[in-house]
């Protein structure tokens, strides 16, 4: 379910010009483009998070050895904690959360170093669990 909705967030952001140069853009297509990607980000990684707890969930009813249980359960917990992380970024990134898409005064945002940094720590994780 969740992966749909990113998939109609990003046609409606494809439809808005999302793709295209920022100059041929309307302030209109970007403000649309930025409200659909930022739902994009924020309904994604649950839907990361979830498709992997729910092949850890489906793993612990084949198994009945201790190790494989608690290491399940482990990656279920973790996973379930990088969704909150994650989450919380996106939507602790700017104050108010409009400032992501469109121009507010006195906005507070991070900067892109620390938005650089978390997004790579987020991957980095990401592809340590897969690889390991």
């Amino acid at each position: 379910m969740a992966e749909t909705i990113v998939i109609i967030f990003t046609i409606v952001a494809v439809s808005n010009g999302f793709g295209c140069p920022t100059a041929s853009l309307t302030p209109r297509q970007l403000e649309a483009i930025g409200v659909t990607t930022y739902t994009v980000f924020a309904v994604a990684y649950f839907a990361s998070c979830f498709g992997r707890i729910s092949v850890a969930c489906l793993l612990l009813q084949f198994t009945q050895a201790r190790v494989w249980r608690a290491v399940l359960w482990t990656m279920i917990v973790f996973q379930g904690m990088l969704f909150l992380a994650s989450e919380l970024v996106v939507f602790l990134q700017c104050r108010p959360i409009r400032a992501f898409w469109t121009h507010v005064p006195d906005a507070k945002c991070i900067t892109p170093q620390e938005n650089w940094t978390m997004g790579y720590s987020f991957a980095g994780e990401l592809s340590y669990l897969t690889c390991a």
